[in-house]
């Protein structure tokens, strides 16, 4: 937790003092001054940054004697001279020494003439110092005072709400140290309160996709807006921050008549509300740039993967961009009561400040759900750029208010994440060589890419890591994307680093169609290895384990079974179960990962099952019904389990009526659909590598259990498994956001089952 420690230091080290009003004697006096605007000292007015009245003798005079008037120890006469000296020098371009300050108030205490002589002046004849009565003096040093006060207290609601999310992170990291340290009391954690909540709070959807079942437009765009919220406890925890946040910026607000600071009282409450939404906003910017970093340490205290900070992170962003717009508007109100907003758009702090809020603005627009999902490259690049911008007009803005120390910290977060990105190329080996294969599909177009790597080998890879990947290439070699690292298969491969792509478009889809010109679709491309990232998941408690993946996410489940039945050998573990459920596409995404497939599938806890969702319509038109080569959806993983259970094979069977695949024999229509994709393999490769990869198929068909055309029944299939399995379980998806919602709200049901072991659920996906 250095980094939250860090971090409250920082912000109550001279809490909301940098800059600013630092002297209450000296801006009281200022303001003094300043109230004698109905005589200018031959400055026009509004004269709002002091540029032509701190080049006043007869100004700074009249704040200089009223100083000396209401200070009896020299280190506060010191302390408001300089910060006349501040004000000067950072809104007024004139910068004073000590001693030109002493002059000039040695010459004000020979031309002075007291405040009761100016009132009978006219404007014309103020030429002279003044010397302000006590009453003056006080009103406007209790009018700074309240100020000040005010802003202290909102400074304390900005840190509050930094607290908040560190309330959050204690408990994240309770939770964490629970799993890794001692995992057989989180095990027993499962009495009926532990229960409720895992079933109600922490596991499921924010709201059920079943209360909208009717098919309509209507229930189509609510379903399309609930699954672009987070998880249950997660909007729970946003919700509160954001109630936190209402709170803030709705109480503790005190009036101060007359004030000489605020002429009127409706701009006294406008300026206030307005300081309070600036403050609370620019105090969740170390939060909201630490929450958004690849290297946040907090991921690997917490347990949190970097989804769930991604997500903390764009709520926080949009409830800053909210009070920032709440403190646009309520400044608007008061330059509007004061009649002087063109002056105010001339003061540099104005402008950045409205420069800030429009960056901010456009990025919150293409932050949303489409424009990430539809324009990607354009919205990481346009984030990036636009962030930025926002931290610059921040930091020009409040570099004469103050609460600067929190955009030092800000600034210092993201300086340490680029250098650890940086750091994380270098230990990678700098400039590396990928060794990229091209996978066609059944129309001979680019399906994946496969890249091998060979990196430093300083660092080793981990069940669900991942790499950022810089192909230096000139159209393309600034971006990076996130890429699951597979481990290799073979023994000989043990020091590279493997990646299996899916080509989609933008990136992928123009390597795709470079490799797709080379000569036997292969070729080396320099690029950047920025890695690993990503968390694991605490196993070793588990006796059980169902991973289900779809499409490309084999790649991260496929890291974690391995490793877990590595374990689970090495321990000698006995009743333990690994069942493995892919949704794959085609035989050719088969192709591409039969290495893998094989090694996993040799081992003898470990059940795979391959669903092959869209090849029925290319081996036979028939009715599925009249399909026998695989077993009914979710029948085969129970098999496994059944010596935990005391159910015989024959009652399990009975139970399911699984279809039989004991035969060594591939079915015709299977047979023939595989010799379609070795044609298109023979043409490229080797007669020795043709052969091989024939044979690997057969033995991935011979080993897993495969279904064609159709997707796994998760809904009612899993809980049924779920049910029949007394120990302690954990349950991982890797996928779509349908499959992902499925396997949750189906882990979620089966909480509701008494006696049972503990069942946890588990979600890997990679974002951006």
């Amino acid at each position: 937790m250095k980094v939250l420690l860090l971090l409250f230091m920082g912000c109550f080290f001279k809490l909301g003092s940098s800059k600013g009003i630092s002297d209450e004697t000296g801006a009281a006096c200022l303001f003094v001054a300043s109230n004698f605007s109905n005589y200018p000292f031959d400055c026009a007015q509004p004269d709002l940054e002091y540029k032509c009245r701190c080049l006043s003798p007869e100004f700074l005079g009249t704040v200089l004697l009223c100083i000396d008037d209401n200070t009896d120890e020299i280190d506060e006469l010191t302390r408001a001279f300089d910060y006349i000296k501040e004000v000067c020098g950072v809104q007024g371009s004139k910068k004073y020494s000590f001693t030109q300050l002493i002059d000039v108030f040695d010459n004000a205490t020979s031309h002075a003439i007291p405040v009761s002589v100016v009132n009978g002046l006219n404007k014309s004849q103020l030429h002279n110092p003044v010397i302000p009565d006590a009453q003056r003096f006080a009103s406007s040093q209790e009018s700074v005072r309240r100020l000040l006060n005010h802003r202290y207290k909102s400074t304390k609601y900005g840190v509050g709400l930094i607290g908040y999310w560190g309330l959050s992170l204690v408990l994240a990291t309770t939770n964490n140290v629970l799993q890794w340290c001692f995992p057989y009391i989180y095990m027993n954690m499962n009495g009926d309160t532990t229960r409720w909540l895992r079933e109600h709070v922490i596991c499921p959807q924010l709201i059920s996709e079943s209360h909208f079942k009717k098919k309509s437009r209507i229930n189509t765009f609510v379903n399309s807006l609930l699954r672009s919220f987070p998880i249950r406890v997660q909007s729970i925890t946003v919700a509160f921050y954001m109630a936190l946040v209402t709170i803030f910026c709705t109480v503790d607000y005190q009036l101060y008549r007359p004030n000489s600071i605020f002429p009127w009282k409706n701009a006294q409450l406008f300026a206030y509300i307005a300081d309070r939404t600036g403050i609370l906003a620019i105090t969740q910017l170390p939060m909201l740039i630490l929450f958004s970093g690849r290297n946040n340490v907090l991921q690997l205290i917490t347990g949190w993967p970097y989804r769930t900070f991604n997500i903390f992170h764009r709520w926080i962003a949009r409830t800053v961009w909210i009070l920032v717009l709440l403190h646009a508007v309520f400044y608007v109100a008061f330059t509007a009561s004061c009649s002087n907003y063109r002056e105010r758009w001339m003061i540099n702090k104005w402008r950045w400040a409205n420069t800030a809020f429009v960056a901010a603005s456009i990025s919150i627009f293409l932050s949303s759900r489409y424009f990430r999902r539809k324009c990607h490259q354009l919205f990481v690049s346009s984030h990036q750029i636009l962030a930025i911008i926002f931290v610059l007009g921040c930091w020009y803005h409040c570099l004469t208010l103050g609460w600067m120390e929190f955009l030092y910290i800000t600034v210092a977060i993201w300086a340490l994440e680029y250098f650890s990105r940086f750091g994380k190329i270098v230990l990678s080996g700098g400039i590396v060589q990928g060794k990229c294969t091209l996978v066609l599909n059944k129309k001979l177009e680019p399906h994946s890419l496969r890249i091998t790597v060979h990196h430093s080998g300083w660092w080793r890879s981990f069940p669900g890591a991942y790499s950022y990947l810089y192909f230096l290439k000139p159209k393309c070699f600034w971006q990076s994307h996130p890429f699951t690292i597979l481990g290799p298969a073979r023994q000989e491969d043990f020091n590279k680093l493997v990646f299996l792509i899916r080509i989609k478009n933008g990136i992928t889809k123009e390597l795709g169609n470079y490799i797709m010109r080379q000569e036997n679709l292969m070729c080396t491309l320099p690029m950047l290895v920025e890695g690993p990232y990503g968390s694991t998941i605490p196993f070793k408690a588990y006796q059980h384990a169902i991973f289900f993946a779809g499409g490309v996410g084999i790649t991260v489940v496929y890291t974690f079974a391995m490793d877990l039945a590595h374990t689970y050998l090495a321990d000698k573990a006995k009743n333990h179960s690994i069942n493995v459920i892919w949704s794959a596409p085609t035989i050719s995404a088969i192709e591409e990962f039969v290495d893998e497939i094989e090694a996993l599938s040799r081992f003898e806890m470990v059940k795979v099952i391959i669903y092959l969702t869209r090849e029925l319509e290319a081996i036979l038109p028939i009715d599925d019904q009249e399909l026998k080569i695989a077993p009914k959806e979710m029948g085969d993983p129970i098999e496994l389990v059944n010596s935990c259970t005391d159910l015989s094979n024959n009652e399990l069977v009975h139970l399911l009526d699984p279809l039989s695949t004991g035969s060594k024999e591939l079915p015709t229509e299977l047979n023939q659909r595989m010799n379609e994709i070795i044609s298109t393999t023979e043409e490229r490769v080797s007669p020795v590598e043709y052969d091989a990869t024939r044979e690997k198929l057969q033995n991935v068909f011979f080993r897993c259990k495969v279904n064609l055309g159709r997707r796994p029944s998760i809904k009612k299939e899993l809980p049924g498994l779920l049910k029949l399995i007394p120990d302690t379980t954990a349950v991982v998806s890797c996928g779509p956001d349908k499959m992902n919602r499925d396997v949750r709200n189906a882990v979620a049901k089966s909480l509701r089952e008494p006696n049972k072991g503990r069942i946890d659920y588990f979600e890997e996906e990679l974002v951006w």
